[in-house]
């Protein structure tokens, strides 16, 4: 809800929805309904993150125990094992960041909602707070 106005409040009914009018001021005051991409996150700071997951640290002092006992054959497999995780991991989580990105545009570039009483077809964008969105069978949401 914009500034001093009640949640639900306005010319609106379930019958006929907003007004174009009571639309356009509400669009003016909330925005446009359109997501902001998450920032971009660091592979650097990925992948110190994920070193610092629980079994990375277990695994890390299993390796050093290992080591420490004489076993270095077993204690070179952990550290290669872990660290070939730990980058595939990083590699993993910073290119599926632009997922978000891909199902914005994914998204329904147009949808039908009631304004003034009768069904309209208006940009997805252009949606507000109280509009009554009209879904049909085989509709993409």
């Amino acid at each position: 809800a914009g500034p001093g106005r009640a949640p639900g409040a306005g010319t609106f009914g379930v019958p006929e929805g907003l007004t174009t009018a009571e639309a356009l001021v509400r669009l003016k005051e909330d925005g446009t309904n359109t997501l902001e991409p998450p920032p971009k996150e660091g592979i650097l700071r990925i992948f110190v993150r994920q070193m610092q997951s629980v079994i990375f640290l277990l695994t890390s002092i299993a390796a050093v125990a290992s080591y420490s006992l004489g076993d270095k054959y077993k204690a070179a497999i952990l550290v290669f094992v872990v660290l070939f995780v730990i980058v595939l991991n990083t590699v993993g989580e910073y290119s599926s960041q632009d997922a978000g990105n891909a199902l914005c545009k994914m998204a329904a570039p147009q949808t039908a909602c009631l304004r003034d009483g009768r069904e309209v077809l208006i940009e997805a964008a252009a949606l507000v707070v109280g509009d009554v969105v009209v879904v049909k069978a085989g509709d993409v949401v």
